[in-house]
């Protein structure tokens, strides 16, 4: 990383520097007021929501009662959504990608595809988890007939997978799944090594981006969430 340094130190032209192959990884992971549309919710398993280690939903919701949810499109960069999920949070995605990288002859190569279905090989199936959060639409759960809500139920998922099935990934395909999920122009995009065709134009471009990611060290970020705040009016949160 002194390296990296050292370069920005010796050349202002270079605006940020990331290893290619640098790798990421899904971030593992009473009574309350319903959620201001009237969906249904679960205190009792919920406890992402309103526990001692929860979000405090029940307060947020209990301020919003007497105004509208807002119908945003929140872009989930993660594993990819399986697809048995259940229809109460499959029903809320409104489309997706992939952008993937392999390592061939010792570089890190970048395409693109449209299928961004998580095989659950060692995600855990997380971006669906994620998804479900943010956006459960609160009717019975198809698969355990119990109510969940998410934060919005009246959100719409845009999917972009940019992790593995074996739920890591790089900087290489992470970053332009952050530029696309907010609508960035495909020919805009940062592209590393890239081979293929370019993903479509994102028609339904994220107000908010949700990276549930971690990794192992430091590194120097990309300007990316200034690009994209400054440009789209996409927040970028985890």
């Amino acid at each position: 990383m002194a390296v990296i340094q050292q370069l920005r130190d010796e050349n202002n032209n270079i605006d940020y520097i990331v290893p290619a192959d640098f790798p990421f990884a899904a971030s593992d992971m009473n009574e309350a007021t319903t959620p201001p549309n009237g969906t249904n919710y679960n205190p009792d398993k919920q406890w992402d929501m309103i526990g001692a280690y929860g979000m405090h939903m029940d307060k947020a919701w209990e301020l919003l009662q007497s105004k509208p949810l807002a119908e945003i499109t929140v872009g989930v960069v993660d594993s990819g959504f399986a697809k048995n999920a259940p229809l109460e949070i499959k029903n809320q995605v409104i489309g997706g990608g992939q952008f993937f990288s392999d390592e061939i002859n010792n570089q890190i190569q970048l395409g693109y595809k449209a299928d961004y279905t998580d095989g659950g090989t060692k995600t855990g199936y997380h971006g669906t988890h994620v998804a479900g959060i943010i956006a459960n639409n609160g009717t019975l759960n198809s698969k355990t007939q119990q109510p969940n809500a998410g934060v919005n139920p009246l959100a719409k998922i845009f999917v972009v997978k940019a992790l593995s099935d074996m739920g890591t990934g790089t900087d290489a395909a992470i970053i332009p799944a952050i530029e696309w999920a907010a609508g960035v122009s495909p020919q805009n995009l940062t592209l590393t090594n890239f081979k293929g065709k370019l993903p479509p134009e994102n028609k339904t471009p994220a107000r908010v981006i949700n990276l549930s990611l971690g990794m192992s060290r430091d590194a120097i970020y990309p300007p990316i969430t200034d690009q994209v705040w400054s440009q789209y009016r996409t927040e970028i949160c985890a």
